[in-house]
């Protein structure tokens, strides 16, 4: 368990501020419609972000459902 959260640490500290932001309103429940309009995207330009950082996590082992 110690191992996955020094995994996810090491990929959060990575991030840029903006996807960062996206992981933390997603993982408060928000949904994708509801973060584009928090930080002032398109919904389109979101599920980009959102398809890009899947990978980055997936390449990472951090892969999980709520993104």
């Amino acid at each position: 368990a110690a191992d996955f959260k020094d995994r996810v640490a090491h990929v959060m500290a990575k991030l840029d501020p903006t996807d960062r932001r996206v992981v933390e309103l997603r993982l408060e429940g928000h949904t994708t419609v509801e973060v584009a309009r928090l930080l002032g995207l398109q919904a389109n330009v979101l599920r980009v972000r959102l398809s890009r950082l899947r990978q980055r996590l997936r390449s990472s082992g951090v892969l999980t459902e709520w993104l």
